[in-house]
């Protein structure tokens, strides 16, 4: 062979590192638009997965804000009969089914059995500062404070009147009163009563143990009873649909009397622990108490 026939020989056979390079190139474009498909498959699953937890929220919103509206008509409905009024046993709860799994149940409680911050007495105040301090807290401070705040509202009103806290997370922004405290007493306190005590019957049984075991008094004791239990309910909502929670919260006026025959005072949503269990009833189908 001559050199000529050797040299294009050699020429037809090509590099071997070009066909390595080529062939690494190949791969590495096939392990790329795999890694891109990859991330594409994963970022739609995880869009579906929230798209649907979405909706799953939206829906328990919806059915909680259903609750409400059940909640208030029970507790005009309840109006009517004062015999009910008078009965403690979850006043305005119910419960019912949607679609025969997710549930949606609604309780109130009347704001007369807690102790109003701007209006109760100095003697029913201090308890319940003793009652709910631990060894850490200066209550004494946190009662003069609250004093305080009264007093200096009522000397700029025309009345004497003027609330000094418009909701009872106002109680927070106090710095006499700790963090911990404030939570333990948002229970019992209310801004919405209006009165100097609160109705025995009415209010929570842990609140009532722990007045008279830090006053020393009898239950029917006149420094912490109110004459009537009040016209405002603390309603609450939870919606359970599948996964998801959903609670809603209001201060209600009830007012059977007027043209109005409710108002809504505070209105909040967010799961919260639970300040009181939910009766345990039976859950009919919703639709069948929204055409009552």
């Amino acid at each position: 062979m001559s050199a000529g026939d050797r040299r294009e020989t050699f020429g037809q056979q090509g590099s071997p590192g070009t066909e390595g390079f080529a062939l690494l190139t190949v791969v590495w474009a096939i392990s790329l638009v795999s890694l891109c498909a990859t991330i594409y498959m994963s970022a739609a699953r995880t869009r579906s997965v929230e798209a649907s937890a979405a909706a799953l929220h939206a829906r328990a919103n919806a059915a909680a804000r259903a609750g409400m509206m059940l909640g208030i008509a029970d507790l005009v409905a309840a109006y009517r009969n004062p015999a009910v009024l008078n009965d403690d046993a979850g006043i305005g709860s119910g419960q019912c089914q949607i679609g025969g799994a997710d549930v949606v149940r609604w309780m109130a409680t009347s704001e007369s059995g807690r102790v109003d911050l701007n209006t109760a007495n100095e003697e029913l105040l201090d308890a319940l500062l003793r009652a709910t301090a631990a060894p850490e807290d200066d209550w004494v401070a946190a009662s003069s404070a609250i004093r305080r705040s009264r007093e200096a509202m009522n000397a700029l009103s025309d009345d004497g009147k003027a609330p000094a806290f418009r909701s009872s997370a106002d109680l927070a922004r106090l710095p006499e009163l700790s963090h911990a405290q404030f939570e333990r007493l948002r229970p019992f306190v209310t801004v919405h009563s209006g009165r100097a005590g609160l109705h025995p019957g009415k209010a929570s049984p842990d609140l009532l143990t722990r007045l008279v075991d830090r006053a020393g008094r009898g239950a029917s004791s006149s420094f912490f009873v109110a004459d009537v239990p009040g016209h405002v309910y603390r309603l609450v909502s939870e919606a359970v649909v599948g996964a998801a929670v959903a609670q809603q919260r209001a201060i209600v006026e009830i007012n059977p009397d007027g043209p109005v025959t409710f108002a809504i005072r505070e209105w909040r949503d967010g799961v919260e622990p639970a300040e009181r269990a939910f009766p345990n009833r039976s859950a009919p189908d919703c639709r069948a108490l929204q055409a009552r």
